[in-house]
């Protein structure tokens, strides 16, 4: 939890944690700062070392000066990752959490996804 508080600015809904029948704490449930839902995420230890280096998430940015503020953040938090990569529609950095799932930040398309050819 530490560790997404420091890079995502998460806030912990502790009474809206999830606990199993035998009252094992399974999930935190955390609010991040610009995204109008909550997120659940699972203490799933085994689980995530399964499943290391999958992409379970993209978090948009806005455009390429938003990136680099990233770049900027993930560097002062000493998070290791990619630097802006050129994409299909934008530009993107990868990096990953604690336990292994691949994180990536990609900017928003200029135009509408209408817009935007999904072709090589």
């Amino acid at each position: 939890m530490k560790w997404y508080a420091m890079v995502f600015g998460a806030r912990r809904r502790a009474r809206l944690d999830h606990h199993d029948e035998g009252g094992m704490l399974f999930a935190v449930v955390v609010e991040l700062p610009g995204l109008n839902t909550m997120v659940e995420l699972r203490l799933a230890p085994e689980t995530a070392r399964a499943v290391a280096g999958y992409n379970p998430v993209t978090f948009g940015v806005a455009d390429r000066d938003a990136l680099d503020e990233w770049v900027a953040h993930l560097d002062a938090c000493a998070i290791a990752h990619s630097g802006v990569r050129r994409r299909r529609i934008g530009e993107s950095v990868d990096f990953a959490s604690p336990d292994g799932l691949a994180l990536r930040l990609y900017t928003d398309p200029m135009s509408a996804l209408d817009d935007v050819a999904f072709t090589e």
